[in-house]
């Protein structure tokens, strides 16, 4: 189907069509006769067509729709003006859909609520957008059940309450404003931080509502979700107390001051640093004036702070959108010389990770059955470069800017960075002595297929950085980074790392004993603690998956009581799920909770549970819920005794 001669050359017409096309092109074909039906329908220099055909390119600009939204949003008001039958839609739109279409348009235009001063055709928008904000929640909801993310129960709540908040609330770029803390929500949740941590997202811009202050989210959503939400209005609130006067470097002081001061607000920083990236990437709606504020406030007050924190992904994403912001032409036709030289030279980065792939598992990872023996568990991710590292990469070669397509080349800038995670798993194993096994196997092996390390060096994260070139003028990265590092290179510092109070009453009488990890590191554990104990401490995945340990040199079970001074080293229940990343197999047991001695472990294996099982609602999250969640549990296990 051809587009309408009047509407080829728009400019919003043409993203909405290639933005479906990306997802299926019968879909995008239904969204050409819709545009057809509309251009056929009325005059397009009208307002009110001028006004619909921009909010089908908001909605696939800043929202998630599928065909059938955009289709509504096109046609609702035909239905409800001129209701053409099935026979004039079929005209227009594939048979399959038609009758379903003129369905669905039928009832938004029935259902929309009204508003005193919106007109209809106002309300009937608004409505279908919102339904595409439902659609976005569940695709949030969907993954986080893949990725096996407990606790999904608050994140309906918030998002029940943040709509209640934002109703009827539109942002500068035409969309609700609801958009903006889901888009946060999933930025997020695609960094696998906790469930409070997303609602919390999903609620940072409600406090703005005098009807809904910190202690009623508390009571709807649990006091850890309240908490951070309550975290962030402080890191924001420190902000707008600092005069515009003071000095840069003072205000940036009281700042820093104010995340040191309490635990919890290092998520508040997640949080707000996942918000500016969101308030960056719809910048080119805003005028010309607010731009150069939101860049100058975000260079001069919260890079450095996200810096000293080391959200190192967050700070690399705000970089190259404020870099964009200055100077949207460049940094567009950079990206696209950058993906063109990319694409071009896509086989030979697929024959260099398949060669890494190889020889790593044949000459250094070797997986042997003895804790003495030096064993490798290595991961390989390749990362595309942002249009703005492109851009350092020019500026450290001293190349010249001028064109992008002649500026971009592969002799100057590499094709990817492949980061080499790797974690150590024997006594003697170490980065150190792995990146002398990769180098000793790079030259008897790789260096024969026409590839050459071109330069060594340690980066100011601390990896170890090896350049490597190709026959054909390619030039790869390989950074190799320990696991334990490479998480905290990649997106900061998690709360999740740091270590929580193993302390199992109030009055610290308690004893306790310390055990020793591999990589050295003393933990302290209540005494009567077990193999598991440990896992959990570790981290949450490690105590889903423990299924055996080396003790002090001995294979033990992981109810193995543990004493002051063992040396533990946990194994785990792994498996390639691509044939290449290695993830952990949960299989936690209701069992457990009659052994473990940490209130940690305790609390992690029940809220593993809650979402497999019927039972407890995990929802609430204060001490005294806590504990009657934990009561329920020891009941249960009261008259089940495992051998």
């Amino acid at each position: 189907m051809v587009l309408n001669r009047t509407l080829a050359d728009n400019p919003q017409v043409v993203y909405v069509i290639d933005r479906i096309k990306k997802h299926s092109r019968t879909a995008a074909l239904d969204v050409v006769g819709a545009y057809n039906l509309l251009c056929d329908g009325m005059t397009l220099q009208t307002e009110e067509a001028t006004r619909r055909i921009r909010r089908a390119y908001i909605m696939c600009k800043y929202m998630d729709p599928d065909a059938e939204d955009v289709i509504s949003m096109l046609l609702l008001h035909e239905i409800a003006l001129r209701r053409p039958s099935l026979r004039v839609l079929l005209q227009y739109v594939s048979e399959k859909r038609a009758e379903q279409y003129h369905k669905q348009m039928s009832e938004a235009c029935k259902n929309a609520p009204e508003h005193p001063n919106w007109s209809a055709e106002e309300c009937i928008s608004y409505y279908v957008m919102m339904r595409v904000c439902d659609k976005m929640l569940n695709r949030l909801m969907r993954t986080m059940n893949r990725n096996r993310l407990s606790n999904t129960f608050v994140i309906s709540d918030a998002y029940g309450m943040a709509k209640e908040a934002h109703m009827w609330r539109t942002r500068e770029t035409g969309e609700p404003s609801l958009v903006h803390p889901l888009r946060v929500a999933e930025f997020l949740m695609q960094l696998g931080v906790e469930s409070s941590v997303i609602a919390a997202a999903l609620l940072h811009d409600t406090t703005e509502n005098k009807d809904y202050p910190v202690d009623r989210i508390s009571k709807v959503c649990g006091a850890k979700v309240a908490q951070y939400v309550g975290a962030l209005a402080s890191v924001q609130d420190a902000y707008i107390r600092c005069s515009v006067d003071e000095k840069v470097g003072k205000r940036f002081e009281k700042l820093l001051h104010t995340v040191i001061a309490r635990r919890d607000m290092i998520f508040a920083l997640y949080i707000k640093a996942a918000d500016r990236i969101q308030e960056l990437r719809a910048i080119e709606s805003s005028e010309e004036a607010e731009i150069r504020g939101l860049v100058e406030e975000t260079r001069r007050d919260y890079l450095p702070l996200f810096q000293v924190f080391k959200l190192n992904y967050f700070v690399r994403e705000i970089e190259n959108l404020v870099w964009r912001a200055a100077d949207v032409d460049r940094c567009t036709k950079m990206e696209a010389a950058y993906e063109d030289m990319v694409s071009r030279n896509s086989a030979f980065l697929e024959e260099f990770k398949a060669l890494l792939h190889d020889y790593i598992d044949l000459d250094v990872n070797h997986y042997a059955l003895t804790p003495e023996a030096m064993d490798y568990d290595v991961d390989i991710h390749d990362r595309r470069l942002l249009p703005y590292e492109v851009y350092e990469c020019l500026k450290r070669a001293g190349v010249e800017f001028g064109d992008p397509t002649k500026t971009v080349r592969k002799s100057v800038v590499p094709i990817c960075d492949i980061d080499i995670v790797v974690d150590p798993l024997g006594e003697g194993a170490t980065v150190d002595t792995f990146v002398s096994e990769f180098a000793r196997m790079f030259n008897t092996r790789i260096s024969v297929t026409g590839r050459t390390i071109m330069d060594f060096y340690v980066d100011a994260a601390g990896a170890f950085v090896f350049e490597v070139g190709d026959r054909y003028r390619n030039v790869f990265r390989c950074r190799i980074v320990k696991r334990s590092d490479y998480d905290v290179q990649k997106t900061g510092i998690f709360l999740k790392s740091i270590p929580e109070e193993m302390e199992e009453d109030s009055n610290g009488k308690t004893e306790k004993i310390n055990v020793q990890l591999r990589n050295g590191k003393v933990i302290t554990l209540p005494k009567g603690a077990i193999v598991i104990d440990v896992a959990f401490a570790i981290h949450e995945e490690v105590g889903y998956a423990v299924s055996s340990a080396i003790v002090n040199g001995h294979k033990a079970s992981i109810y193995k009581t543990l004493s002051d001074g063992d040396r533990v080293i946990i194994e785990t229940d792994t498996r390639r799920a691509d044939g290449v990343t290695r993830e952990f197999v949960p299989h936690a047991r209701i069992s457990w909770l009659n052994w473990v001695a940490t209130k940690r472990a305790k609390k992690m294996i029940i809220n593993f549970l809650s979402d497999r099982y019927e039972g407890d609602d995990p929802r609430y999250e204060n001490e005294a819920d806590t504990a009657m969640v934990l009561s329920s549990a020891d009941k249960i296990l009261s008259e089940w005794h495992p051998t």
